[in-house]
C-alpha cells in the first residue's frame, strides 16, 4: 500500500480533490488542511495554521516577515513519517518548505500553478523557501504547458515535469437531457474581484440590455469578493435588479447552476501578480455544455484547446458583441455547446487524471 500525504493547508478544495479521490487496495492519499479551508473533505487531517488567522493583518504582516509565510502547518512533523510520498502544491507556500525540510529520503511531489516566472518573491524571506522547495521538489506536476515553462525560465528546467490536464466528474458536470427552454441566461462564476472581469461583463451587458429588444435575458452572478457591494449598488442604480442576479453556491450543488444556463462568459484579466493559471470553471462549462465567452487570458486560451469565443482583454465591445452573437445565432450556440462537451470528453474527465496520478506515484516508489 503505498501511502501519499496530500498537502494543501488552506486551499484544500473539492474541485481538485475529485481527482485524488482514488479508491484503491494499493494506494492510499490523506488529505491534509488547515483547520479552515476552502472546503471540507471527509477523512482529511487537520492541523492549525496561521491561516486560520488570517482575518488578523497584524498576524499575516508577522508571518510574511518571519516565516515567510502564514501557511504554516504546526504538527506536520509528528505525521508525515507514516507517508511514503508527499504531494504539496506551490513552493511559495510554507507547508512546501516543511515537507522539503522533512522529506529526507522520501518523494516530493509539487504541483505547480503559477505561470508567471519569479511570482510570489516578494520579500527575500519568501523568495527563499520557493526556491529551496522548488531545488528539493522530485516531481512538478503541472497543468498547462505554460506553467511548465515558467519552472524552465526559473531554471528548475532539469527536474522532472509532468504536464497533465485536471479534470471534472463528467457524470455530475453534465448538459441536461430535457430540450432547451428558449435563451435566458449568461452565467458567470467566480471571486468577485477585479481581476476576474465581472465588472466588464455588467457593462457588457448593461450595453446589451440597451439595445436588444430581448427583455427575458438573465445575468447569473454566482461568487463572493469584495466587488459584491459595488455590484449590488449598480445593479440599484441601473434599475437592472429584474436581469441581474447575484447568489452564493456551494460546489456540491454548482453543477446544477450550469445546466440552467445558456452561455458562460469569463472575462478574467492580466495584473502584474495574476493571471488566470488554469480555470476550474471552463472546464466545468465544457463538462456542461455551455458556449464559452472568455478574454485570452493566461493559460485561459490553452485550456479551452480552440473551444467558444476568445477575445482580447479588456475589449468591453468585442465582449458586448460576442454575447450578442450567441444570443441571435441559436445555431451558432448550439454547436459551439456540442465541442465544449466533447471536448471535456477527450481532455477533462477526472478518472483519466486519477489513473495517470496513480501511474505516477506507482513510478516513484
Amino acid at each position: 500500500m503505498i501511502k501519499v500525504a496530500f498537502v494543501r493547508g488552506a486551499y484544500l478544495n473539492k474541485f481538485e480533490w475529485q481527482n485524488y479521490d482514488i479508491s484503491s487496495k494499493n494506494l492510499s492519499i490523506t488529505p491534509i488542511s488547515s483547520f479552515k479551508p476552502i472546503t471540507n473533505i471527509k477523512n482529511s487531517t487537520k492541523m492549525f495554521s496561521l491561516t486560520d488567522l488570517s482575518k488578523s493583518k497584524p498576524v499575516r504582516y508577522i508571518a510574511n516577515r518571519t516565516f515567510g509565510d502564514s501557511q504554516v502547518l504546526f504538527g506536520l512533523s509528528k505525521i508525515i513519517g507514516q507517508f511514503d510520498i508527499m504531494h504539496t502544491a506551490d513552493p511559495h507556500y510554507f507547508y512546501s518548505y516543511q515537507l522539503s525540510k522533512l522529506k529526507r529520503d522520501k518523494p516530493l511531489v509539487s504541483t505547480f500553478w503559477d505561470t508567471i516566472p519569479f511570482n510570489n518573491e516578494s520579500t527575500i524571506r519568501k523568495k527563499y523557501i520557493k526556491k529551496f522547495s522548488m531545488k528539493n521538489t522530485d516531481l512538478f506536476i503541472c497543468h498547462t504547458k505554460r506553467a511548465k515553462k515558467c519552472i524552465e525560465i526559473e531554471g528548475f528546467g532539469s527536474k522532472q515535469i509532468e504536464v497533465i490536464s485536471l479534470g471534472v466528474d463528467l457524470k455530475r458536470f453534465t448538459p441536461i437531457k430535457e430540450k432547451r427552454k428558449p435563451f435566458k441566461t449568461i452565467l458567470f462564476v467566480g471571486r468577485l474581484v477585479e481581476e476576474k472581469g465581472v465588472l466588464d461583463l455588467y457593462s457588457a451587458f448593461k450595453t446589451y440590455l440597451g439595445f436588444s429588444k430581448y427583455k427575458k435575458l438573465r445575468l447569473l452572478i454566482v461568487g463572493e469578493g469584495p466587488l459584491k457591494k459595488e455590484l449590488t449598488k449598480k445593479i440599484i442604480t441601473d434599475k437592472l435588479k429584474n436581469y441581474i442576479t447575484i447568489e452564493q453556491s456551494s460546489y456540491d450543488l454548482i453543477h446544477k447552476i450550469y445546466q440552467k444556463a445558456d452561455i458562460f462568459v469569463t472575462p478574467s484579466k492580466t495584473t502584474k501578480t495574476w493571471e488566470e493559471q488554469y480555470g476550474m470553471v471552463l472546464l466545468e462549462a465544457l463538462a456542461s455544455g455551455l458556449p464559452i465567452i472568455a478574454y485570452d487570458s493566461g493559460s485561459v486560451g490553452e485550456v479551452l484547446a480552440n473551444q467558444g469565443i476568445l477575445i482580447r482583454e479588456g475589449n468591453i465591445d468585442s465582449l458586448t458583441n460576442s454575447i450578442n452573437r450567441l444570443i441571435k445565432y441559436p445555431v451558432i450556440r448550439s454547436k459551439l455547446g456540442k465541442e465544449a462537451r466533447i471536448c471535456a470528453e477527450k481532455r477533462y474527465n477526472c478518472i483519466d487524471y486519477k489513473r495517470k496520478i496513480t501511474n505516477i506515484y506507482k513510478s516513484l516508489i
